[in-house]
């Protein structure tokens, strides 16, 4: 790991850190490309019906949150657990959720919107934030570095509640059509060759040991993997069969049902 090429000054990289890298940019290819099935979903059907507006809400946050930590984290304080994919993933993330947030406003929604429950943890996310900066800078300690992990923590929060919508949803309706399956596959690759990436980063720095250094990062992978497993199960074992003309469609967490045609229903991915 410390061996020179040819007098050169530059570390000749171990076949063990190579393969982190790639493993890297493997998980910011199969996570970043799982934002796509489901724009193209929603353009294809030219509707909405069938995702959740609470899961786009915590969506587009928790990708702040993750984008801002990550770069506070990498370039600020130079922490070897953050690997510069982890900057680029959450921001390439939050231009995907606002596109997609776009096509909630311009496609056929029929009331699709936030429920006043996620929009109260929202905003009380948002408030514990500010109070956390104001208290480190008061006690005028490293408060970049409290913000940067106190915003990962809020991820974390943020992605253990914003699939139980779009869960809750599918349940209802007993239908996943609407809900991209394709986002769901590369979502867990992607969480799966994160987790590999960890593994390997532990094994070349013991003492910077991503699973203790990093511990939002496992925890990311830890509940979209669990969670794109219920998805699987939803789509493929229990509503693997488009529903009938006369099914009913739930547009969001409470509001009243609504009638579609198979021709709106159409399942892409």
């Amino acid at each position: 790991m410390d061996s020179v090429s040819g007098g050169s000054a530059e570390p000749v990289k171990s076949s063990l850190e190579i393969a982190s890298d790639v493993v890297g940019w493997g998980y910011f290819v199969c996570w970043s490309l799982s934002f796509y099935p489901q724009v193209w979903l929603n353009y294809r059907r030219k509707s909405v019906l069938g995702l959740s507006m609470d899961f786009m809400l915590y969506n587009v946050v928790g990708y702040i949150l993750y984008g801002v930590s990550n770069t506070a984290r990498y370039w600020f304080f130079d922490d070897p657990s953050v690997a510069f994919n982890d900057v680029a993933f959450p921001v390439h993330a939050l231009i995907l959720t606002t596109i997609t947030i776009g096509q909630i406003f311009y496609y056929d929604r029929d009331g699709l919107a936030s429920s006043i429950s996620s929009l109260g943890m929202v905003s009380a996310i948002w408030l514990s934030i500010i109070i956390n900066a104001f208290i480190a800078i008061g006690k005028g300690e490293t408060w970049p570095f409290l913000i940067g992990t106190w915003l990962a923590w809020m991820k974390i929060l943020i992605t253990l509640v914003k699939y139980i919508p779009q869960a809750w949803m599918n349940y209802k309706r007993k239908s996943t059509v609407g809900w991209s399956i394709g986002n769901v596959l590369l979502d867990i690759s992607g969480g799966t060759l994160s987790i590999l990436q960890m593994f390997l980063m532990a094994i070349i720095d013991p003492q910077n040991n991503p699973f203790t250094e990093n511990p939002q990062k496992v925890g990311l992978a830890i509940i979209s993997i669990a969670f794109d497993v219920l998805f699987i199960v939803q789509h493929y074992v229990i509503y693997p069969h488009r529903p009938r003309p006369s099914a009913q469609l739930s547009t969001n967490n409470s509001s009243p049902t609504n009638t579609y045609t198979p021709l709106r229903e159409k399942s892409v991915m």
